[in-house]
């Protein structure tokens, strides 16, 4: 073969394989875009948790008097609640860009779950809202295991006078809110093309409420510029409310400027978020998607 023929022939095979490595390179373009610099705000955020738990241990130890002194309990109770309302925000998300990236293969071919869908009659709108349903309830017996974990195992101490009613009406509010900010998350899919796996809202909210919203730490230790972080976020006053009821026993009229709060951040959030998800679904009709 001549020096004309291979070089032919190489030419002839880079012209096959180009998209794939420009598949390769967009997908590694795509984490250090979208994954990598989160990945690390992340750890720089976990270490400013543990600065907080170090000023709480030792600097304010009056901060945990008005939830009982008691910081097993404060934690547990935290951790379930922020849980429960992280995973409420992000499951519409995810299930929007399940149905977007899966794949369905039957007698050796394969179509995207979203082609299947439609070609099959499906509404993947309703199949998402199913999916979502069906992710909330599984999770929901995951809190539930493990609220019934820390019972046995480590133990938390509830106020004589815990208030019961009051933790449900602050968790349901809280839900309703943060749905509000996951369908704003969802639309983003479109109006942003945020389908890479990470969605910047989400995310930024997800990793402001660990750190500022009274999780690990009551948000009164925290310096003035992140405390106004705080009591800008419906994570904040659900996650107090539920503590207070529990921990201190706060009575619902005690608790009532936070349901007032929750229940602002309901009505402009969850509207919002059905606007925004109807702009998307037009954006996503003319584009040839959902």
């Amino acid at each position: 073969m001549t020096f004309k023929e291979t070089l032919r022939y190489w030419l002839s095979q880079l012209k096959f394989t180009w998209p794939l490595v420009k598949r390769n390179l967009s997908i590694h373009y795509a984490w250090l875009i979208w994954a990598l610099p989160f990945e690390l705000i992340s750890i720089l955020v976990a270490v400013a948790s543990w600065i907080y738990f170090g000023r709480m241990f030792h600097a304010f130890p009056e901060a945990l008097a008005v939830y009982g002194g008691d910081y097993t309990s404060y934690i547990i109770i935290g951790v379930f609640a922020y849980n429960i309302l992280h995973e409420t925000m992000v499951i519409p998300y995810r299930a929007v860009v399940e149905i977007l990236t899966s794949s369905f293969s039957e007698m050796g071919h394969r179509i995207s779950l979203r082609d299947y869908l439609i070609m099959a009659g499906a509404n993947p709108w309703i199949v998402a809202f199913v999916s979502i349903i069906l992710t909330y309830i599984r999770y929901s017996i995951y809190i539930l295991l493990y609220l019934v974990a820390v019972h046995f195992f480590l133990g938390f101490k509830l106020s004589p006078n815990a208030n019961y009613l009051g933790v449900v009406i602050a968790l349901i509010l809280g839900l309703i809110a943060v749905i509000g900010i996951g369908l704003i998350s969802a639309s983003m899919i479109w109006i942003a093309r945020a389908w890479h796996g990470t969605e910047p809202i989400t995310w930024t909210i997800g990793v402001l409420t660990s750190l500022v919203s009274s999780v690990y730490f009551p948000a009164e230790i925290l310096p003035e510029w992140l405390k106004m972080i705080a009591y800008n976020l419906p994570h904040t006053y659900a996650i107090e409310a539920i503590k207070l009821a529990l921990l201190a026993g706060y009575q619902n009229s005690a608790l009532m400027p936070y349901f007032i709060r929750l229940l602002g951040y309901c009505l402009v959030l969850m509207p919002i978020g059905i606007i925004l998800l109807r702009i998307a679904n037009n954006i996503a009709k003319r584009r040839g998607g959902i």
